[in-house]
């Protein structure tokens, strides 16, 4: 096989290719390169530049954020930190305000109750020295000799016979949880008393008195029960005689005995 003529294949860049008639024959370098690659070749580079410099704004700016990112965070921390003890101080002072508030409307509610509560013994003591007035009674400090029994008219009521069975116990001792026969004390005469009339009563003068209807005072009839104390004590019970007298088991040392009625009554009762 003869070879034939050289053969040149031409590449569009600065470099040529020459093949012989056997194949790859040598690679020639031309010293002069195309216009168009020129062309491309900066505008690559032109491109590259400007990619460039983009990045490295963009990695200015990423830095920028990050630090006021993490000076942000920063102050967060402390905006945190001081919030609590600044919360808890307002909420400490609000709290004290309303306790203070609280305690000023409490103290005038309990200066108005004793007023009230004074205001109500007072009108008490004045009704009862009124009734005692209007009985021709004095108040004296401590009780009289017994006067003589009053003729009283003849009646049947439970409130008399109470009355009469009292009347028969006149001049037994006064023992204290006495109920009779034998001596009394001063709820134990009265419950004595009324059950002779039928009527059963505690052996207590604060229950008798919460237990059993309650009369005015100037509503008496012989045979009630008079209570004395306060309005909120109830100390001692009597059984009601006729106005200004009261039969009593009144104290240690004394007797069975008709007195008069003293100013510290608080109310009376029909059992």
């Amino acid at each position: 096989m003869t070879p034939g003529p050289p053969r040149s294949l031409a590449c569009t860049g600065s470099t040529r290719w020459r093949l012989g008639a056997w194949g790859f024959a040598g690679l020639r370098h031309s010293s002069k390169p195309d216009a168009g690659y020129e062309r491309v070749t900066w505008a690559n580079r032109y491109v590259i530049g400007l990619v460039a410099a983009a990045c490295l704004v963009l990695s200015v700016l990423a830095a920028g954020l990050h630090v006021a990112a993490a000076g942000g965070r920063r102050a967060a921390s402390t905006l945190r930190a001081s919030a609590p003890p600044r919360t808890a101080a307002l909420a400490t002072s609000s709290l004290l305000g309303g306790v203070s508030s609280e305690q000023a409307a409490l103290d005038e509610v309990k200066l108005r109750l004793a007023a009230a509560a004074d205001a109500a013994e007072t009108q008490r003591l004045e009704l009862v020295n009124a009734w005692l007035r209007a009985a021709h009674v004095a108040a004296p400090p401590k009780a009289a000799p017994a006067p003589a029994p009053m003729p009283r008219p003849a009646t049947t009521g439970p409130g008399q016979r109470a009355l009469s069975a009292a009347e028969a116990e006149l001049g037994k001792p006064y023992s204290y949880g006495g109920a009779g026969p034998g001596s009394f004390d001063c709820s134990g005469l009265t419950m004595f008393a009324w059950r002779a009339a039928g009527v059963s009563l505690p052996h207590s003068a604060s229950e008798q008195y919460g237990s059993t209807p309650h009369v005015s005072l100037s509503n008496l009839q012989p045979g009630d029960l008079l209570f004395f104390g306060s309005s909120g004590s109830i100390g001692h019970v009597s059984i009601y005689v006729s106005p200004g007298r009261m039969i009593e088991a009144e104290d240690s040392g004394t007797v069975v005995s008709i007195n008069p009625i003293r100013s510290d009554l608080v109310g009376a009762s029909r059992p």
